[in-house]
């Protein structure tokens, strides 16, 4: 059953980061005014989404296609978001065709702010698996375990909206009863089942901007279509619904569990993190307009285990700290560790992501690396003196280089 279990989570977050636009790509008014629309047009709107967003409720409908152009799976997902850190999800995938059995499988994810629970189960709600992860490090994707909701469904859509270069505008359609602007995104992905180069298509209501379907077609055939059938945003969420019994689910599942604990701890200032650390962090001298200090904290390696069996440190980012700062319901995320020798002007060693993602960009202090990934433009990577950092948030690439060379500026004195 874990090899089903397996199977099933990954085709389901494959399914969600394909269609990572929906939430974050909330396009909002302003599309529908030209008679054109142009890539440039959604660069702008694309920039000013999330800022006002406290809490969503979506739900969205996927199908997946086999080659011969049948549908094999159906999959609905019922999603609450109360930013920044609470999350429940309800996901129902279901095997149909001739040759199946019609199997239905029930996954219900959850995120109260700091632990994250998966469960799954069959149709007649026993329980077949559960995964706990303690102490998620407040980091929205990258190689960090972030919160679910960054993790699935927001990290990826403003890097790629953002940047014109990676996508172009093709016409308008009707999804529906509504006008549609059609987007195809232009990187080279490949598929979430690993079958090669795809070609994504994004189609957004001229409406509402909301993107109301994603198509993806692998080789020249439709692999998987996945559409919103509602949303909500900033509106009242029952806190209960974020919380949940862990005992209670792992003894349900019996052997069947998977528990592990990051080992994010925060602390009560920051000064408590000058005797755990062994490097001296650097705070930014310069923060975007509003943004204040919310929350400092750091990865605790004593608590790194797997079921119990400590795991190897990540050997580039050793032991993070964390520097959240939050302007109303936006956030900046600053996360440092110590560079060792052989990691300088090495940005693979350095930061730890693929080589294709990066983009070199040169600051006042030196160079650093840009990728496409996080909150609002992507994340920057760079060298201060003696530490390495990455900085993600809700602001645009121009402010997180002046944020950049601050810091370098301040190692420097």
């Amino acid at each position: 059953m874990r090899n089903r279990y397996s199977r099933n989570i990954a085709l389901t977050i494959g399914t969600v980061l394909l269609l990572s636009a929906i939430t974050a790509s909330l396009i909002v008014a302003g599309l529908g005014r030209p008679s054109t629309v142009s890539a440039d047009v959604i660069c702008q709107v694309t920039s000013e989404a999330l800022r006002d967003m406290k809490s969503v409720h979506i739900t969205i409908s996927n199908l997946e296609y086999n080659d011969e152009g049948r549908v094999f799976t159906e999959t609905t997902e019922d999603v609450w978001i109360e930013f920044p850190g609470k999350f429940h999800s309800v996901i129902n995938v279901t095997d149909v065709g001739p040759t199946s059995e019609n199997s239905r499988i029930i996954s219900i994810a959850k995120c109260d702010g700091k632990d994250f629970m998966f469960v799954t189960t069959d149709g007649q709600g026993e329980v077949h698996f559960v995964q706990l992860e303690k102490n998620i490090p407040h980091w929205p994707g990258g190689d960090f375990f972030g919160y679910p909701h960054y993790a699935l469904y927001t990290m990826p859509v403003e890097g790629l909206l953002q940047d014109k270069s990676n996508f172009k505008v093709i016409g308008e359609e009707r999804v529906g009863d509504k006008p549609a602007i059609k987007v195809e995104l232009t990187m080279q992905r490949g598929s979430a089942d690993g079958e090669g180069d795809a070609t994504n298509y994004l189609f957004v209501d001229k409406d509402s901007g909301i993107v109301l379907r994603e198509e993806l077609y692998a080789g020249g055939q439709l692999a998987r279509r996945i559409e919103i059938t509602s949303v909500e945003m900033n509106i009242d969420i029952d806190p209960s619904r974020f919380e949940f019994d862990a005992r209670k689910e792992l003894d349900a599942a019996g052997g069947r569990v998977s528990v592990s604990d990051h080992g994010y701890t925060a602390v009560a200032n920051v000064e408590e993190l000058d005797a755990v650390l062994t490097y001296k962090y650097v705070l930014p001298p310069y923060l975007p307009s509003g943004y204040e200090l919310y929350e400092a904290g750091y990865v605790d390696n004593t608590k790194l285990v797997t079921n119990n069996v400590p795991d190897t440190p990540n050997p580039v980012w050793e032991q993070p700290s964390f520097f959240i700062y939050r302007n109303g319901s936006s956030f900046i995320y600053v996360a440092q560790d110590a560079l060792k020798e052989h990691q300088k002007g090495n940005p693979a060693s350095t930061t730890g992501m693929p080589g294709f993602a990066r983009q070199e960009i040169e600051l006042s202090g030196g160079k650093a690396h840009f990728y496409t990934m996080g909150d609002s433009s992507g994340t920057l990577y760079f060298e201060a003196g003696d530490i390495k950092v990455r900085l993600t948030g809700f602001v645009s690439l121009e402010e997180l280089k002046r944020m950049a060379e601050a810091m370098m500026e301040n190692t420097r004195k």
